[in-house]
C-alpha cells in the first residue's frame, strides 16, 4: 500500500503537526524535546492548531496541560524556521512507539515531508539495523510514503541491508529496492 501524501499544502501541514502533537503527548521525554523542536519550525501555524485542540475538550486534562505549556514554549521561542531533519526526527518518534495509530499517523505526517523523507528514513534504518522492528517500520514508510528515490545514494543505502542479520529487514529492504527500480523503469 502506498500512500499518498495529501495535496492541499494546509492538510499536510496538519497532518504533520498532528503526529507531531501525538508523539508530544506520549510524555517520552527525549520524544517530547524532538517533538517541540519540530513543532518549532512550524509554530505560528501549530499554535492555532494545537489550541483547537485543547478547546475541542476530546484530550485528557493532563494532555491539555501539556499542549497548553508546549504551546506558551512555542510563542516565546524565537527559533523558528522551516521544517528540517529535526522535524523529521521528530516525525520518527512516531515509528518507534508501539502504537500502530500513531505509527500510521507518523508515516502520513512523512509523506507530506517530500522526496528527501526517503533518504532520512533510510538512513534511519541503516542507523537501526540492530532493531529489526524499528527498522523494518522504517523501510516500510521509505516505501509506503510514496516517494521515489531519486539518487544512486538511495540505491547504495538499500543494497547496504543485504548484509543484514535478520531475513525480515533483508526481505523489505529488498522488497524496497525493486519497488524503486520498477519506479525508475516506468518514468
Amino acid at each position: 500500500m502506498i500512500l499518498v501524501p495529501p495535496s492541499d499544502a494546509q492538510t499536510r501541514r496538519d497532518t504533520i503537526i498532528d503526529a507531531l502533537v501525538s508523539v508530544l503527548l506520549t510524555r517520552d521525554d527525549v520524544l517530547m524535546r524532538k517533538s517541540m523542536i519540530g513543532l518549532l519550525s512550524l509554530a505560528p501555524m501549530a499554535i492555532p492548531r494545537m489550541t483547537a485542540a485543547i478547546e475541542d475538550n476530546s484530550l485528557s486534562p493532563e494532555d491539555c496541560v501539556l499542549l497548553q505549556h508546549a504551546i506558551e514554549e512555542l510563542r516565546h521561542s524565537t527559533q523558528v524556521g522551516k521544517p528540517t531533519d529535526s522535524l523529521l526526527d521528530a516525525l520518527l518518534g512516531g515509528l518507534r512507539i508501539g502504537n500502530k495509530d500513531l505509527q500510521q499517523l507518523a508515516i502520513r505526517a512523512i509523506a507530506c515531508c517530500g522526496p528527501q523523507s526517503v533518504d532520512f528514513l533510510i538512513k534511519a534504518a541503516a542507523a537501526n539495523i540492530r532493531q529489526p522492528g524499528y527498522c523494518l517500520r522504517l523501510l516500510s514508510a521509505a516505501e509506503e510514503g510514496g516517494h521515489q528515490p531519486g539518487s544512486e545514494t538511495r540505491i547504495d543505502l538499500i543494497l547496504d541491508f543485504i548484509n543484514a542479520k535478520n531475513t525480515a529487514v533483508r526481505d523489505r529492504a529488498m522488497q524496497l529496492f525493486y519497488s524503486f527500480a520498477r519506479h525508475a523503469q516506468s518514468c
